[in-house]
């Protein structure tokens, strides 16, 4: 999936003063809420064939202190592959014998980017532009808790 990102002004001056292992509380809850509020616009977002895109994102907290991420996106095990009667597939979707087993954080790419056959359907770049001042409001906050 590509790469977006948030960037929060006066980070610099703020990890030169703090200890890394007191930013992680209060980073932590605030990136996980960051996540979930752009997770459910994107599932909002999100072009639904078959629902199975959809079904499959999801968040992940990865690191810790400064270098806490939050990753949103199709997750594995998310998403699982649905069966279909034979009437309901359709041409495009190989093996014809009513799985659909495309792997969502393959396709999920194909939606957001679009391919040189078709136009993409971005929904993950939208909603995280959409939520963008949210985010730096809770991030903000939480570090205004903590810290004062």
């Amino acid at each position: 999936m590509p790469e977006a990102s948030v960037t929060i002004r006066g980070l610099d001056g703020l990890r030169r003063k703090l200890d890394p292992s007191q930013v992680d509380d209060a980073l932590r809850p605030a990136f996980r809420a960051a996540a979930i509020l752009v997770e459910s616009d994107a599932k909002r977002g999100v072009h639904r064939v078959t629902g199975k895109l959809q079904g499959s994102l999801g968040h992940t907290i990865e690191g810790t202190g400064f270098d806490t991420r939050a990753r949103v996106g199709p997750q594995p095990g998310l998403g699982q592959p649905r069966h279909y009667s034979r009437s309901q597939t359709g041409r495009w979707q190989k093996p014809r014998d009513g799985s659909n087993r495309g792997d969502p954080r393959t396709y999920g790419r194909y939606e957001e980017l679009g391919t040189r056959y078709r136009p993409g359907h971005p929904f993950l770049v939208p909603a995280l532009n959409r939520n963008t001042d949210r985010i730096r409001a809770l991030i903000g906050e939480a570090i205004r808790r903590r810290f004062g």
